[in-house]
């Protein structure tokens, strides 16, 4: 996984300002999915590139595009990515996708989250 263990300090909102264009491009970073066990000082995982959990957008852009559907995604996993995405197209935004070595989505169960 190239760049996967780079643990250089890496500043989010900056990297973000430098990959969102206003009216014309959001940014959604690649996280390393790590898997149960795994921690960032001994990785273990693989590039999330299918996922869209993390969207850094103007906000008159999220304005423009009506920002996250909270109606029918508060109770539930899935889909709320997808449907973000899906408003982020509906105004004919480009999607800037980089893998972001150090930035990690951390294992977790998701038993019992909706009770």
């Amino acid at each position: 996984m190239d760049n996967f263990w780079n643990f250089n300090d890496i500043n989010v909102i900056f990297v973000c300002l430098q990959h969102t264009v206003l009216g014309k491009v959001a940014y959604a970073p690649t996280v390393g999915r790590l898997e149960c066990g795994a921690f960032p000082s001994y990785p273990n995982g693989f590039w999330q590139e299918n996922g869209f959990g993390i969207l850094g957008v103007y906000k008159a852009d999220w304005d423009r595009f009506g920002g996250m559907n909270i109606k029918e995604f508060t109770t539930k996993w899935g889909g709320e990515d997808w449907d973000l995405i899906d408003r982020v197209f509906s105004i004919q935004l480009e999607i800037e996708r980089l893998k972001q070595p150090g930035l990690f989505h951390y294992y977790h169960s998701h038993k019992g989250m909706w009770q």
